[in-house]
């Protein structure tokens, strides 16, 4: 439902990072709420007792996947590390994608669109997918990647996304600027901070860190569009 979109966002990484690495989560790595709470029509519910609720559904998440991991007698693996040592520059990087307006439905904002998928492409370069392409189409570019270091008999794992976000207006219903980043409490708000620049970054976050431990268990393909804001 539209009035929850942050209900993945936390439990994203580890949950993410497990399937990919046969069980490894993230075990007291401190990790941001990526919200869009400051704009009311679209963030958190007003009713305290829901997001109350919500929260405890997020700590119930975590709980769950170290329970997993306990389960499973993981103790320490590179990428929780490289995880660890890398967690600010992830959420910088989560910033500086932010506050590209990738608007789709306003062609004021056609270069912040291909401006948005290089910037995703050359990132996706950068934390190991070894084949990037930016198809251009008749609207907005879609960013395909794929990494295949797996081999033909391993699985493969589709994760689709979108970098375009809906316009912010009306603006007067902010309390901040909505393409410029601001963490409040464990809130990063942002036009397009859960819907889904955060959650493209997890899947770049993730895919890095387990690089960084060997071997992909699994093959991974990208297909991360720019016109799913527009009917796509």
């Amino acid at each position: 439902p539209r009035n929850k979109p942050s209900q993945r966002a936390r439990p994203g990484l580890y949950q993410l990072i497990e399937f990919l690495f046969e069980g490894i989560i993230l075990k007291e790595t401190p990790f941001l709420w990526f919200d869009e709470a400051c704009v009311p029509e679209r963030g958190a519910s007003k009713h305290p007792a829901e997001h109350e609720a919500r929260s405890k559904f997020l700590d119930k998440g975590y709980q769950a996947a170290v329970n997993t991991m306990k389960l499973k007698g993981a103790k320490h693996y590179p990428a929780l590390a490289y995880f660890e040592n890398n967690a600010n520059r992830y959420l910088l990087e989560t910033q500086e994608l932010l506050s590209i307006p990738s608007i789709s439905s306003d062609e004021k904002h056609n270069g912040d669109m291909q401006k948005a998928a290089a910037w995703i492409g050359k990132r996706l370069s950068q934390a190991g997918v070894e084949a990037v392409e930016i198809i251009q189409t008749e609207g907005h570019p879609i960013v395909f990647g794929r990494s295949l270091q797996a081999g033909a008999s391993a699985p493969t794992v589709l994760i689709y996304g979108h970098y375009d976000v809906q316009p912010p207006e009306p603006l007067a219903s902010w309390k901040t600027k909505p393409f410029e980043p601001v963490i409040i409490g464990d809130s990063l708000c942002a036009r397009g901070a859960t819907d889904m620049k955060g959650a493209l970054m997890v899947s770049v976050a993730a895919l890095e860190a387990v690089n960084q431990g060997g071997k992909m268990p699994v093959n991974i393909k990208f297909v991360l569009e720019g016109e799913e804001e527009v009917g796509s």
